[in-house]
């Protein structure tokens, strides 16, 4: 069972079993967090978001305008869906109307007799209430086992649901600006606009944003062999990733889940959403015991995704040095030695519009290859040899000498990822 009532279970419900999708296919994976009867056209002040209207449009059906702006007004809304008992106003569902749903993916689904509106809102609530049982249900184990206490009570629990005893964590997160922008405009706009926005704003925003693209994660991954349990925090989402092969190409396997949830995003929220989740991936496991382990490695992982520019998602087994960098987080040393490393090299460029520290991390990344280095940076030997002279003369470092270099290339990597902003 999903943790979320979505649109396409309704339609498998009694009440439904003479109802018409006439739209919207597109979205019958949206959740729905409550059932509400509309019939007045200004429905945007009767609607908190997710739920599913039902309607007979009495006060706009016969009205085109009214009609179609009662629809833009369930979608702006970010209702879950629409359903219309079709005979007291409404005989049938214009083009127009069709087409605008089909445009937002927005479901719209046909009755054409009458049904008593009491027995479907009786039915779903009910629904409702067990599938957000299910969910705590679900989150309070996910946070048992991550935090390490798997005591006897969960044992029976987990046997249950987890035949298989090999796991790994994921931890996604969305940016808090970018998602509750995308998520409610107007709110977010208003907010930033009156500097009144605290952490806990963004956090309830984006906690909302994630409402929306969840019942898209467990599908994502299980159509990658994944058996998937989820625990949402406000401002992330923790999966316990249950799978049988531990040797298969986890890479692959991951991307293509992390790509599927993504494009969840972009719909549900629009582009700039999508662009700004992350995700961070723990090793893989053998028994529940070992689950913390893997959290808090998808915990580093996840940092090293908002540091580095260029992915989205990082498995911390394959994340290299940054694994090491995420050990000097907070190291006011370590900090120390990076600059007596690279702050004369960073002034120079500076002051002269040089790109010397772009230069040196380039050629210590193409390991010293003068060829490869210039082909990298798009410029001629003549211009490379130029600057690693310039590089010379002002680092205090032998690039001949494998421990120094190594120590520097490590300095290189450092200011980048602790300099660069979280994206």
């Amino acid at each position: 069972m999903s943790a979320w009532l979505r649109v396409c279970d309704v339609l498998k419900r009694p009440p439904f079993q003479s109802a018409l999708l006439a739209a919207g296919q597109g979205g019958l994976s949206r959740p729905i967090r409550w059932v509400h009867i509309l019939d007045v056209p200004n429905a945007r002040g009767h609607i908190h978001g997710g739920e599913l209207v039902l309607t007979t449009g009495l006060g706009f059906g016969k009205h085109p305008y009214q009609f179609q702006s009662f629809i833009e007004e369930l979608i702006e809304g970010q209702a879950a869906a629409l359903c219309i008992e079709l005979g007291t106003a409404i005989r049938e569902l214009p083009t127009a109307i069709r087409r605008l749903a089909d445009a937002n993916n927005f479901p719209v689904l046909l009755f054409p007799k009458h049904v008593r509106f009491v027995d479907i809102t009786q039915d779903l609530h009910k629904q409702i209430l067990i599938h957000e049982r299910q969910a705590l249900s679900e989150q309070t184990w996910v946070e048992t086992v991550i935090s390490g206490q798997t005591v006897w009570d969960t044992e029976p629990l987990a046997a249950a649901m987890l035949p298989t005893r090999w796991f790994c964590v994921a931890v996604l997160a969305l940016d808090e600006l970018v998602a509750s922008r995308a998520a409610n405009p107007s709110v977010a706009l208003e907010v930033s606009e009156q500097h009144r926005h605290t952490e806990s704003d963004w956090m309830q925003l984006t906690a909302s944003a994630w409402r929306d693209v969840i019942p898209f994660i467990r599908p994502a991954f299980r159509a990658e062999g994944l058996r998937t349990h989820l625990a949402m925090r406000q401002e992330e989402v923790i999966a316990v990733l249950e799978f049988s092969d531990p040797e298969r190409d986890w890479v692959s396997v991951l991307n293509t889940g992390f790509s599927a949830v993504q494009s969840a995003c972009s719909e549900c929220l629009g582009a700039p959403a999508a662009t700004a989740l992350h995700m961070g991936v723990g090793r893989p496991v053998n028994g529940l015991a070992q689950v913390p382990n893997s959290y808090q490695d998808a915990r580093k992982a996840l940092l090293i995704s908002r540091r580095v520019p260029g992915r989205r998602w990082w498995m911390y087994d394959e994340a290299g040095v940054f694994r090491w960098l995420t050990l000097l987080a907070g190291s006011q040393a370590a900090a120390e030695l990076a600059a007596r490393d690279l702050d004369e090299l960073a002034a120079y460029d500076r002051r002269h519009g040089t790109q010397l520290l772009q230069t040196l991390r380039v050629y210590l990344d193409c390991d010293r290859s003068k060829q490869r280095t210039a082909a990298a940076l798009y410029i001629h030997r003549q211009t490379l040899y130029h600057r690693l002279e310039q590089m010379e003369a002002i680092l205090r470092s032998n690039l001949d000498d494998p421990v120094q270099r190594l120590s520097l290339h490590l300095s290189v990597y450092y200011r980048t990822f602790f300099q660069h902003q979280p994206h």
